[in-house]
């Protein structure tokens, strides 16, 4: 009698985890990839190079919209959370259909700013939809960290290149069909919700915002912005960029100490993470190592989950700016270097993830930010262009020669973020019956 009832809740279930997954893909595509490769051909220097350059503001606008979006998409609940994602991924599946043709000068910087603070919103509401439900929860963390560890380690698309029958499965960023398909999903999820009542009155909407965890987002992706943009434009040497790591680390600490217990654990990890990645020479791999990264991270965040130790994980990312300093010269010659540079970098991010599963869903979002917002270790390669980026088109060059300067300053920063960590725990100990985990109380809450 109660089949019918059991299989149509977990048809529900898979769907709903489906729409977690491609919405968040999409979301961190298009956080993470300021130009789509499709543009490269039919746009003028002047307007990539301003597309670029505006890139790193827009990706911090679009991270904080996520924040401020999850805090109030879990006031008002599920109904909100999946309109306010539906609509934002309706959105961005709009601008990459704009964006397939001829597009007009001073019109793609515009569009990217727009796809940023789209994209920001989904990761929020989004988070906000599925953090709570076991398995559809996995599925936008794997999600959404998949499409961040893709659109970092994307690499310049080659003049000329030859165009293969397979193209269309990862053509663009995010390719159209995936934007199709989130909006699909989503579409559905929000029908299945629609019936759902707020938690809270939109009259008492103003006084049930809980204020610290955007206060430690605007901390956070202020100091990350700043740091970066400085490091692309001024040479202030070593004392400068001793400063830089300190106020970097030091802001980490301080917004992990605005969230409640250990959640802001979360934040050093993610910070020492997106360092580390960052200085690894991912390019040039082949395609088919996409599958091996995508494997490893999500192993990575399945250790995580089943053996949570955040000192190890802090451990993991230091060991990988490591690797990038013992690499950085040789990486580009060898092609399996950079396969083990992508191959690693994800498994270390999942495992970071899963070890330090915040209370909250903001605490989950405010991670997942500070690896949006370009750090100062992309600025230092981007440093002989003045721009924040890898390359004058952003993405990884395989062409490109590494020095020393970014992985070392990478190794610093994962250690200034352990340190942050062994004072965190020492500020905070872990108290009897503590769970690193999001629990299913009540939406709404003082933190949300």
């Amino acid at each position: 009698m109660t089949t019918a009832p059991a299989s149509g809740f977990q048809t529900r279930r898979i769907v709903e985890s489906a729409a977690a997954c491609s919405g968040a893909v999409v979301a961190g595509l298009s956080l993470m990839v300021p130009l789509d490769p499709r543009m490269m051909g039919n746009t003028s220097a002047l307007e990539v190079s301003l597309t670029v350059l505006n890139a790193p503001r827009s990706a911090a606008a679009g991270a904080m919209l996520a924040v401020v979006a999850a805090v109030y998409a879990m006031i008002f609940g599920a109904r909100v959370a999946w309109c306010a994602s539906f609509v934002a991924a309706s959105v961005l599946l709009i601008c990459a259909i704009a964006i397939s043709g001829p597009v007009s000068s001073g019109s793609l910087a515009i569009v990217n700013f727009i796809e940023c603070v789209t994209a920001g919103i989904l990761v929020g509401a989004l988070a906000a939809a599925t953090l709570r439900r076991p398995g559809v929860g996995t599925a936008y963390t794997v999600g959404i960290l998949c499409g961040i560890v893709i659109g970092d380690q994307l690499q310049m698309p080659e003049a000329g290149a030859a165009m293969s029958r397979w193209r269309w499965l990862y053509a663009a960023a995010p390719p159209l069909w995936l934007s199709v398909l989130a909006v699909v999903l989503l579409g559905v999820g929000l029908y299945w919700h629609r019936d759902q009542a707020p938690i809270v009155s939109e009259s008492t909407v103003i006084s049930n915002v809980p204020l610290v965890p955007i206060l430690a987002g605007a901390l956070m992706l202020t100091v990350v912005t700043t740091t970066s943009e400085w490091t692309a434009r001024y040479d202030f040497g070593a004392a400068g960029l001793v400063c830089e790591i300190l106020v970097l680390a030091g802001a980490a600490l301080v917004a992990a100490l605005l969230l409640p217990g250990q959640d802001g654990t979360l934040i050093l990890l993610a910070t020492a993470t997106a360092s580390a990645g960052s200085a690894v020479v991912a390019v040039p791999h082949p395609r088919w190592s996409w599958s091996l990264t995508l494997a490893a991270l999500a192993l990575g965040f399945l250790a995580g989950r089943l053996r949570p130790a955040p000192l190890v994980a802090a451990g993991l990312t230091t060991a990988l700016a490591v690797y990038a300093v013992l690499t950085c010269g040789i990486a580009h010659t060898y092609l399996l270097l950079p396969v083990i540079g992508c191959t690693a970098t994800a498994f270390v991010l999942g495992y970071a993830f899963g070890a330090a599963v915040p209370h909250t869903v903001s605490g989950m979002v405010l991670g997942i930010v500070i690896l949006v917002a370009p750090c100062m270790i992309v600025a230092l390669r981007g440093h002989e262009n003045g721009t924040v980026g890898y390359s004058p088109n952003w993405y990884r060059d395989p062409n490109g020669t590494e020095g020393l300067l970014p992985p070392i300053v990478a190794v610093a920063v994962t250690l200034g973020c352990t340190l942050g960590i062994l004072l965190l725990r020492q500020l905070r100990p872990v108290t009897a019956g503590h769970i690193r985990r999001l629990p299913g109380r009540a939406l709404g809450g003082k933190f949300a």
